[in-house]
């Protein structure tokens, strides 16, 4: 606890979500102070959305009364997993490619 506070009182806020790499796929990106991780945290919205979404609309599908059984949320939640994974796994497959590539040219 005691880094946490040096470092809000050192360098603000921000500094919390320093840190992304500034190497991806082989490209280095521009230094950007205190909003490293703004890329990461807009994907990680991006992705929770679209499993609310999915689970909103699971739902409907599952019954069309608003109450559901536990064995209809957790049909429901699976079905929102599916869908999750489908249609996250291309962009988090090209995230860790990147990853992986940055790390070996590097």
């Amino acid at each position: 606890m005691d880094i946490i506070a040096q470092t809000l009182r050192k360098e603000g806020f921000f500094a919390l979500y320093k840190g992304q790499p500034r190497y991806l796929c082989g490209v280095t990106l521009p230094e950007r102070p205190g909003i490293g991780m703004a890329s990461p945290l807009i994907g990680i919205a991006g992705v929770n959305s679209l499993l609310f979404a999915s689970y909103g609309i699971s739902k409907r599908i599952v019954s069309p009364f608003p109450q559901l059984s536990l064995a209809e949320t957790a049909l429901a939640g699976s079905m929102a997993g599916a869908a999750n994974s489908i249609l996250a796994s291309p962009g988090i497959s090209l995230l860790c490619s990147c990853s992986f590539l940055a790390h070996t040219i590097c």
